[in-house]
C-alpha cells in the first residue's frame, strides 16, 4: 500500500521492500544461516546499485559516533526493516539504561527482537548488554526456556555470549546430561561447543581416552 507521497513498503516471506515514488527501491533480504541480512539498493530502472551485508554496512559508514551517514539514510533503512516509531519507543523503554542507537535498533528489528525479549533478559539478570549481544542471542534462537534449561543443567549465570555460542551450535541440556552420566561433569563451554561441532558422543570420548597413550 502506497502512502500519500507514493512510497510503499511490503513485507513477505521474511523480506522487506521499500519502494519510493521515483522508482528507487531498498530491499532487505531474509536472514541467512548466520542471521545476517543484505540491504540491496536498486535504481529507478531496477538495476542493482549496491549490495552490502551488515558487517560491510558498518565498515562503510563507520561507528555511530564517527559516521557521516545522515538522518535520511537512517530513516530509509529503519523503515525498510519495519522499525517504526512505536517499535523504537518500546525497545528503548524496555531497557532505557542501555541507550540503543539507530544501528542497534535496525539490527534488532532485522532479526525480530521484541521488547519483551529485552525485558526477559533483564529479568534474568542480563542488563549490561549492547545491541549486538541482544541481536546475536535472538537470531540463533536463545529464549528464556533455553537459558533456564541450561541453568538447571548446571550452567547458570553464563555470560549471554556463551549462551549464544552454545545455542548456535545446537548444544542442548540433554547433551549436557549425556556427558554427565558418562562421568564428564566439568565440561566448560568451549569444550561443549567443540564436542558438538565435531559430533563427538560421550561413548566416543570415552573410547578415545581408553586408546590414548
Amino acid at each position: 500500500m502506497a502512502d500519500a507521497n507514493g512510497n510503499s513498503i511490503i513485507s513477505a516471506n521474511g523480506e522487506t521492500v521499500l519502494r519510493a515514488a521515483d522508482g528507487r527501491m531498498v530491499r532487505v533480504s531474509k536472514p541467512d544461516s548466520s542471521g545476517r541480512r543484505q540491504v540491496i539498493l536498486d535504481g529507478p530502472q531496477g538495476h542493482l546499485v549496491t549490495s552490502i551485508d551488515e558487517a560491510e554496512y558498518r565498515e562503510q559508514y563507520g561507528a555511530p559516533e564517527s559516521r557521516s551517514r545522515n538522518a535520511i539514510d537512517d530513516a530509509i533503512v529503519m523503515k525498510a526493516v519495519g522499525a517504526d516509531a512505536n517499535y523504537i519507543a518500546q525497545i528503548r523503554a524496555a531497557a532505557p539504561e542501555l541507550h540503543f542507537d539507530n544501528d542497534g535498533i535496525i539490527g534488532m528489528k532485522s532479526v525480530g527482537v521484541t521488547p519483551s525479549f529485552i525485558q526477559t533478559l533483564g529479568r534474568l539478570g542480563y542488563r549490561n548488554l549492547d545491541a549486538d549481544d541482544v541481536t546475536g542471542a535472538y537470531s540463533v534462537g536463545v529464549r528464556e526456556d533455553y537459558i533456564r534449561a541450561l541453568a538447571a543443567a548446571g550452567y547458570g549465570r553464563l555470560p549471554l555470549d556463551e549462551i549464544t555460542e552454545l545455542k548456535a551450535v545446537g548444544v542442548t541440556p540433554a547433551d549436557i546430561e549425556q556427558f554427565r552420566r558418562a562421568g564428564y561433569t566439568h565440561l566448560d563451554v568451549d569444550q561443549l561447543v567443540q564436542l558438538k561441532n565435531l559430533g563427538i558422543t560421550p561413548e566416543e570420548l570415552r573410547a578415545s581416552e581408553r586408546s590414548g597413550p
